[in-house]
């Protein structure tokens, strides 16, 4: 049996059993999960992919994505290797 991970669980019930994440994702979760991660850049909270992996509970390209589709919705992000966090240019 393959090991479950962290947060996956077993789901029963058919002939196929599939391993699922107990918090799926649907647009409106991940369009909130972008304002809130907009939220965190504007206040300083985010010091990198790893801090964003961290808070929301995903892999690194997951992570990658949600700054992507920020700049994407026209929001000017940016990361700082100086200060090593990411900010919003106005």
């Amino acid at each position: 049996m393959p090991n479950p991970g962290k947060y996956r669980t077993f789901v029963f019930g058919s002939a196929n059993p599939q391993w699922q994440h107990p918090y799926p994702m649907n647009a409106r979760t991940y369009m909130q999960r972008l304002a809130y991660l907009e939220e965190c850049i504007r206040k300083g909270r985010i010091h990198g992919i790893e801090t964003i992996r961290r808070q929301f509970d995903c892999c690194d390209k997951t992570a990658r994505n949600l700054v992507a589709e920020l700049k994407a919705a026209g929001i000017d992000v940016h990361y700082s290797r100086a200060l090593r966090k990411f900010f919003i240019r106005e």
